[in-house]
């Protein structure tokens, strides 16, 4: 099966895509004579936190879930993308968690979801969960990359072809620079966010995004991330309290 690179997607260039980027639910029948169809899931990413009087954290970006699914023409696939958390707003305000993206067999049957990243100046630092954690308020330390999910389980009859926790934001800094986690895709990985002088840029496919800082002379909103990317985390200036980026909301994508 020959492999093409399609928005930081290696994707079967011999297979039919079907991709859906719009936050929200909706049911695909598999056209007929398919009876099998692959599906990536990526989570929606946390929104990254404000300033003021913190040092802002970013959004940790979603898990990475790869699935092999037998399906049939007359049974639908109920597909929902996860929408990207809100970045934090006010003093010191949190980012929201991004949503799950998930792939149910008809009504109410087996499922698989692929978790949201936190939010990020959420007081839990480090490691990455499922969905990427999201940055904490303080440390400067580098976003935990996405890791490998050797355990996770599928219903019976799917395939479980790759699965990875979302990398994790970056802590909030007093001097910038810190960046987010890689994020779970693996060719190539999602690209994280990075903090730097005059913006915090959010997270790529699942990455996290970068850290805000404390600054004398520039303020500015956090960056927002892409697919399931992390939101950047938003420049301190002085008093003055700037919006946390946006998480990037979910991808799901079917080949068959």
């Amino acid at each position: 099966m020959g492999l093409e690179t399609l928005g930081g997607l290696a994707a079967p260039t011999t297979l039919t895509q079907a991709t859906f980027t719009t936050p929200g639910t909706v049911v695909w029948y598999p056209p007929a004579g398919v009876y099998q169809v692959t599906a990536l899931l990526v989570g929606a990413g946390g929104g990254g936190g404000s300033s003021v009087p913190t040092d802002a954290a970013a959004g940790g970006g979603g898990e990475t879930v790869i699935v092999a699914i037998p399906v049939s023409p007359l049974t639908p696939l109920t597909l929902t993308v996860g929408a990207g958390g809100a970045g934090g707003t006010g003093p010191a305000g949190s980012g929201a968690p991004g949503g799950a993206t998930s792939i149910t067999l008809g009504s109410g049957g087996p499922s698989v979801a692929a978790a949201g990243g936190q939010g990020g100046d959420i007081p839990f630092a480090g490691a990455t969960g499922t969905g990427g954690a999201g940055g904490g308020p303080g440390g400067g330390s580098a976003g935990a990359p996405g890791a490998y999910e050797a355990t996770r389980t599928v219903p019976a009859g799917w395939q479980l072809l790759y699965a990875c926790g979302g990398g994790g934001g970056a802590d909030g800094t007093s001097t910038g620079g810190a960046s987010g986690g890689l994020g779970g895709f693996p060719a190539p990985q999602g690209a994280p966010g990075t903090g730097g002088t005059s913006s915090a840029s959010g997270g790529q496919w699942g990455a996290g995004g970068g850290a805000g800082h404390t600054s004398t002379t520039f303020g500015a909103p956090g960056g927002a991330g892409t697919a399931g990317g992390g939101g950047g985390g938003a420049i301190n200036l002085s008093s003055t309290s700037y919006p946390g980026g946006p998480g990037g909301d979910g991808v799901l994508v079917l080949w068959y």
